[in-house]
């Protein structure tokens, strides 16, 4: 897995873009799985990418669920964790 990272990061960061919120809630969803079981590897190499992802997903006032999944929360939980520790 860890070596198709980039490539499974990417496909569920175009979800996110998806026109079916159903859509852009199961790859929320996914970031948050893949955060609870890779965590350093996700958070250390791809938070470039999944922050702003999921900062535009808050933006989802249109979608309620969406915009408040509790994987955001989680998911964020655990980038900024590092991201903290990092700096």
């Amino acid at each position: 897995m860890l070596k198709n990272l980039e490539q499974v990061v990417s496909m569920i960061l175009n979800g996110f873009q998806h026109p079916h919120p159903r859509v852009r809630w199961a790859a929320i969803n996914a970031i948050g799985q893949l955060s609870t079981d890779l965590g350093p590897d996700l958070q250390v190499h791809y938070h470039q990418q999944v922050l702003p992802a999921l900062a535009n997903a808050m933006d989802d006032f249109q979608n309620p669920r969406v915009q408040v999944s509790c994987h955001v929360s989680k998911t964020l939980s655990h980038i900024l964790v590092l991201a903290i520790l990092i700096l």
